[in-house]
C-alpha cells in the first residue's frame, strides 16, 4: 500500500486519538491491529508512532505501553529462525529471482559472463544469503575494492524478501557483513559504500542503518566500521 506523507500523518493522528481515548485494557489490541494493517506503509512504524504520541501529549503510561509493545515485537522478529550462508553458485536461480522481484535487477548469468555474476560474488568472501526454512529470504552481494590506498567494501546488491521486510532483517544482514569485515580486514576502520536512488524506498532505510550521503548528486552512501585491529595487534581484544 503506497501512501503520501499527508495520508500517513492523518492515519497516525487518527490512531493516536483512538489510543488516547481507549481504556487501558483495550490499547494492546489497537496496537496489534494498527501494526498488522499499516506496518508496510511506514519506514519505521514504531518510531513514527512514538513520535506522534509524544507530539499529541499522550500520557507517559501510553507511551511506555507502546514502547514495550514495540520492543516485544522486535525481539520476536529478531528471533526468526534464519541462517546466514556463504553465497554459492547452486543458489543462482533463487538469488536471481529474489533480486528481480525486490530490486527489479537482473543478475548476470554465470554461464555466459565473468564479472557481476553470482559465481564472481560467491568468491569475494563478503557475499552471502539468508535462509528461512531452507528458502533464501535475503541476498548481500558485496566485494572489497581499493580506493586511495584504503580498503572499501562496496555493496552491489542488497535485498530482503518482501514478506520479511520491516522485521529488522536488513539490519541483521548489515551486522553480519560488519562481522565479516572485522574478521578479515587488518586496518582500524573500513568504509562500506553503496549506490542508490533518492526515490527508492531503500534510501531512507539506509539512513536509518547509519549510512550518509557521500555526494550531492549521485547518491553514494558510506559507513565506517571499526574493526578493532589495533586492539587485536596489542592482544587487548
Amino acid at each position: 500500500m503506497e501512501l503520501t506523507e499527508r495520508h500517513k500523518q492523518a492515519i497516525l493522528k487518527m490512531f493516536v486519538d483512538s489510543v488516547i481515548t481507549a481504556k487501558t485494557g483495550d490499547r494492546n489490541k489497537l496496537f496489534s491491529e494498527f501494526e498488522e494493517t499499516f506496518m508496510d506503509c511506514f519506514e519505521n512504524l514504531y518510531d513514527d508512532v512514538d513520535k506522534a504520541l509524544t507530539e499529541n501529549n499522550a500520557s507517559d503510561e501510553i507511551i511506555e505501553e507502546w514502547s514495550d509493545y514495540g520492543k516485544e515485537k522486535s525481539e520476536c522478529d529478531n528471533n526468526l529462525p534464519v541462517e546466514f550462508c556463504p553465497m554459492v553458485l547452486e543458489d543462482e536461480e533463487e538469488i536471481t529471482q529474489l533480486l528481480r522481484r525486490e530490486l527489479d535487477v537482473l543478475a548476470l548469468p554465470s554461464d555466459f559472463m565473468d564479472t557481476g555474476t553470482v559465481r564472481e560474488f560467491s568468491q569475494t568472501g563478503y557475499s552471502f544469503v539468508v535462509k528461512n526454512s531452507g528458502v533464501i529470504i535475503g541476498v548481500m552481494m558485496a566485494q572489497k575494492m581499493l580506493e586511495l590506498g584504503n580498503d572499501v567494501i562496496y555493496i552491489n546488491d542488497f535485498a530482503v524478501d518482501g514478506d520479511f521486510q520491516g522485521k529488522g532483517m536488513g539490519k541483521q544482514m548489515l551486522e553480519h557483513l560488519k562481522d565479516i569485515i572485522r574478521e578479515d580486514c587488518k586496518c582500524d576502520a573500513v568504509q562500506i559504500l553503496l549506490c542508490t536512488d533518492r526515490n527508492r524506498k531503500a534510501y531512507d532505510i539506509y539512513h536509518k542503518l547509519g549510512f550518509s550521503d557521500q555526494s550531492s548528486s549521485a547518491v553514494y552512501m558510506h559507513k565506517y566500521v571499526g574493526t578493532g585491529y589495533s586492539l587485536r595487534k596489542l592482544g587487548l581484544s
